[in-house]
């Protein structure tokens, strides 16, 4: 949030000599600081915003050579700051825009000043129809870089930017392709956006109309800056995908702390190459993504410390990079199921005669489960038999995978119950969901910084586990199932579901050793699941780290 908001006018220009003036004078009836940015006028340009300094209407930079707009512009955002302004009103020298909307847009900078506002054109009959072809072809790469809806339009030059973050976003595109790099690069940055409809006018020659759009060369230019960002995005998101827990430190207090790592962008990239080209395509990239991440060394020494505790011996690259490429093919996964488009996949249930029987005796329970394998493939099994089932968990450092897997499936977020720490009002949702006869899952095996847990013998070295899970199956005095759902090459998923307890008793003396107990049996059950597959494990950090 800014300390303070104080706005200027912001007027980039390259031979606008007809209308700078007209422009400047209405701008300022809104607001009386105005820069004015000569982006290498020829003389009639330059002379025209000289008498504006000269008047006293404007503050007049005058570059020495063309840059083009985007340099023009961070030109004059450095030296609004420098000037000490906040936020920056850019309007075009050429008098397409309707500057009454300039109160509109401060008001939207006044109420939220963090965010980006950004026009969004509503055009009449003067807007050439190469222009609008050319914007709808930026909207839909836009869309695939940051996520449909997001942004309305990126190319009006009708906008007010928050200087210190729009600096900070580091666009790297001085002309045209300024407008919309550096929307798409704050938009991942986390910057707000506000998107507002203006009116825009395509004025003739006659009126003073300028338009330094060249087709061949500044189509070429987006092209390029598409094809950068969209390798930047699917770069972004394969760091996303290995985002989870990493190998403890001093400045790692724990998995849940580990921001998640890649953009919104790169998610949704990687999704749309799926929905719109199948399992295969995706899959090559999740291939070469995972080929990438595994010489990581963090990751690759997590997955050694895995495969020497099954295995008892240091794994090879080859079998290091089959685990990450597991993880991202069944995290891939997780998009097809979510969609229900299965087809192709097949699934194989151990078990089925509990979820028959919870289903027609509309009986609520507890699935518990692991980071391990795919929940989802669980999930659409119950969905099958009409069971209901909740996911219980803390998504704060999944967020933009979840925003996109919500997309997905309508369904997602109505069937995710956030479990906050330290508040407890997220357990009385499990208890009336429960009552209803649906299923609440849990995943037992991850243990953040302020939640109890207890160490328990898993593959022979002492491991922390969570008690939460537990604690609660004990208050909802509800059935517990183990459920898992273990995925084989090239297309299989093995399901399970067997019992653990038809209720979890903790007696107030010896609680704590019967809440072990319970915490061991799991830890063993999870150990001879772990062993028949062990390329299923997605925990990626020291799991064995106590302290």
């Amino acid at each position: 949030m800014q300390a303070e908001f104080r706005p200027c006018i912001l007027v980039p220009t390259y031979d606008n000599p007809l209308t700078i003036r007209a422009v400047v004078t209405e701008a300022r009836t809104f607001l009386s600081d105005v820069i004015v940015v000569d982006d290498g006028s020829s003389r009639a340009g330059y002379e025209a915003c000289q008498d504006l300094e000269d008047s006293g209407l404007a503050r007049v930079v005058h570059r020495s050579f063309n840059g083009g707009k985007g340099a023009a512009v961070k030109t004059g955002l450095a030296v609004a700051r420098g000037l000490g302004f906040t936020h920056a009103v850019q309007v075009d020298a050429d008098g397409q825009h309707d500057l009454s909307l300039i109160p509109e847009l401060l008001s939207h900078g006044r109420a939220q000043p963090e965010a980006f506002v950004v026009g969004c054109p509503r055009y009449d009959e003067s807007a050439p129809a190469a222009r609008r072809w050319a914007r709808k072809f930026t909207q839909l790469w836009v869309n695939l870089e940051v996520g449909r809806g997001v942004v309305e339009d990126t190319m009006v030059g009708f906008r007010l930017y928050p200087i210190d973050a729009t600096l900070a976003a580091k666009a790297r595109g001085d002309r045209m392709d300024f407008d919309v790099e550096v929307v798409v690069r704050m938009a991942w940055q986390g910057t707000p956006i506000v998107n507002l409809p203006v009116p825009v006018r395509y004025l003739t020659s006659a009126e003073g109309g300028v338009s330094h759009f060249q087709p061949l060369r500044d189509n070429l230019r987006f092209s390029w800056l598409h094809s950068r960002l969209c390798t930047e995005a699917c770069v972004a998101w394969a760091r996303g995908l290995l985002g989870g827990p990493r190998h403890r430190s001093t400045s790692d207090k724990d998995w849940l702390s580990v921001p998640e790592r890649g953009t919104l962008a790169g998610i949704f990239a990687v999704a749309w190459l799926a929905t719109a080209f199948g399992r295969a395509p995706a899959r090559a990239l999740v291939a070469l993504v995972a080929l990438w991440f595994a010489r990581d060394p963090k990751v690759r020494r997590a997955s050694e410390i895995w495969w020497e505790a099954v295995d008892g011996e240091r794994p090879s690259f080859g079998k290091v990079y089959a685990h990450v490429r597991r993880f991202a093919n069944v995290t891939l996964d997780r998009l097809f199921l979510l969609m229900e488009r299965h087809r192709g996949l097949e699934f194989v249930s151990n078990g089925n005669e509990h979820l028959e029987g919870l289903a027609r005796d509309r009986k609520g329970a507890v699935l518990l489960g692991a980071h391990m394998g795919s929940f989802e493939a669980m999930r659409l099994r119950a969905g099958q038999r009409e069971l209901s089932l909740n996911i219980v968990g803390n998504f704060e450092n999944a967020r933009m995978i979840n925003a996109v897997l919500g997309q997905a499936s309508s369904k997602l977020e109505a069937r995710v119950i956030q479990a906050v720490p330290g508040d407890v009002g997220f357990v009385f949702d499990i208890q009336d969901r429960v009552a209803r006869g649906e299923l609440v899952a849990i995943l037992g095996d991850r243990v953040t910084q302020d939640q109890d847990a207890v160490v328990v013998d898993f593959f022979g070295r002492p491991a922390r586990f969570p008690t939460g899970p537990f604690m609660l199956a004990s208050i909802l005095q509800c059935p517990i199932y183990l459920t898992f759902g273990i995925f084989r090459e090239p297309n299989l998923y093995q399901l399970s579901c067997e019992p653990f307890a038809e209720r979890l008793s903790l007696p107030r003396r010896g609680r704590d050793d019967a809440l072990r107990e319970h915490v061991q049996r799991y830890a063993r059950a999870l150990e001879a699941k772990a062993r028949s597959a062990p390329d299923n494990w997605f925990n990626f950090y020291d799991f064995w780290e106590v302290s």
